[in-house]
């Protein structure tokens, strides 16, 4: 992987986040998805929300990645 890529669907009820590996020649990969229940107006939910975003994840050769852009969809809530 060269870098990881978040997307984030906001609902009445949750955050729905996929996380994207992007390897070279564009050659995408699906990392992980979570499912954060909770109100999109709540602090608690939003806290969450920022961890997930936050999470470093390991690339298979030791090195910790982060997450390098997010697309948070808004219009849905």
């Amino acid at each position: 992987m060269v870098y990881l890529t978040a997307g984030i669907d906001s609902q009445a009820n949750r955050f729905e986040m996929y996380v994207w590996g992007w390897a070279p020649g564009e050659e995408a990969f699906l990392i992980d998805k979570k499912i954060i229940m909770g109100r999109p107006d709540h602090e608690e939910t939003l806290t969450r929300v920022d961890e997930a975003i936050n999470k470093k994840y390991l690339h298979a050769d030791g090195t910790e990645m982060s997450i390098a852009r997010v697309c948070w969809d808004t219009g849905g809530y």
